[in-house]
């Protein structure tokens, strides 16, 4: 954490950095998408091998079944039982948002339908860069199910044993060691080793959140999610320790954030910028972080409206 004092010129900074970050990551992605979607695996092979330093050649695209069982035996029965309970308390509130069909006769003769039917498939995005978000994936992979959902493929650059039995115990089977831009290509369009997807889901960095951005209007996706970054405005210096643990622990599984400051208020009241204020400026994703954490049932299903003959 940096700590900073809150000036125009520290909030004009703070504030385009993430607009150059923005475009920066825009570019970049673009170039990853397009790539992946010209040259399907061989772009897909390079450029994982590039940023991820991982040789799908030799390892595979896909996690094999004996590399999740070989997971599951290193990790611990109170993991697994953490994981169960965790499963089971999205699930219960997953099967609250599940939205039913219904019809209705609005006049004699003339009725009205709702139809929901569950995606064929998706994409559940789980960063893997510091750690694999075991959370990511109880959050994408048991609402899909609770709404019907075929087939459910996960990714993730660096899957760690933890991950691989969470995958197992939920029942996954198709997990990729994919990540970045290339891996939100290659889910959306498809190559000659990943079928592509009808909706991405799950959160990511700003490669991510841009190439999710850049497919979105050829795939579905939740929404732009990520990556998170915190910014706490505060009239007075307090202990940076307890700032940190305030701000830093709730966010401790989310994916690499950049650099928390927190600005401090100037001496001239006239020059103070209130968090509201702040937060206004601040716009992207950051607020909508959270809210992929969970995926509700109802953005899995398709709802149709049709007069019945």
């Amino acid at each position: 954490m940096r700590i900073l004092k809150l000036t125009p010129r520290t909030e004009k900074r703070v504030v385009s950095r993430r607009a150059q970050q923005d475009d920066e990551a825009r570019s970049v992605s673009a170039e990853i998408v397009a790539d992946v979607r010209k040259r399907g695996d061989s772009a897909l092979f390079a450029w994982t091998k590039k940023l991820d330093h991982t040789d799908l050649v030799r390892a595979g695209a896909w996690i094999s079944r004996k590399e999740i069982r070989a997971a599951e035996r290193r990790v611990s029965s109170e993991f697994l039982n953490a994981i169960k309970k965790a499963a089971n308390n999205v699930r219960r509130v997953a099967e609250k948002q599940l939205p039913r069909s219904w019809i209705i006769e609005t006049v004699p003769g003339v009725k009205i339908q709702q139809l929901v039917r569950p995606i064929d498939a998706i994409g559940c995005y789980v960063p893997g860069g510091r750690f694999s978000l075991v959370s990511t994936l109880v959050m994408t992979v048991v609402p899909a199910k609770v709404a019907g959902v075929s087939r459910i493929v996960a990714v993730c650059p660096k899957p760690s044993p933890e991950l691989l039995s969470a995958a197992g115990l939920l029942g996954i089977t198709e997990i990729a060691r994919i990540g970045g831009a290339q891996a939100v290509a290659a889910l959306a369009y498809g190559t000659q080793s990943i079928p592509r997807v009808e909706k991405i889901f799950g959160p990511g960095n700003k490669y991510v959140t841009a190439a999710k951005q850049l497919v979105s209007g050829d795939c579905a996706i939740d929404l732009p999610a990520g990556p998170t970054e915190a910014i706490v405005a505060q009239p007075k210096p307090l202990s940076s320790p307890i700032t940190a643990t305030r701000v830093g622990l709730p966010r401790i599984s989310s994916p690499r954030p950049s650099t928390r400051k927190t600005p401090q208020a100037s001496s001239s009241p006239l020059r103070a910028l209130s968090p509201a204020k702040f937060s206004a400026k601040l716009s992207g994703n950051s607020a909508n972080c959270l809210s992929a954490w969970h995926t509700s049932p109802a953005n899995l299903s398709g709802r149709f409206l049709s007069p019945i003959p």
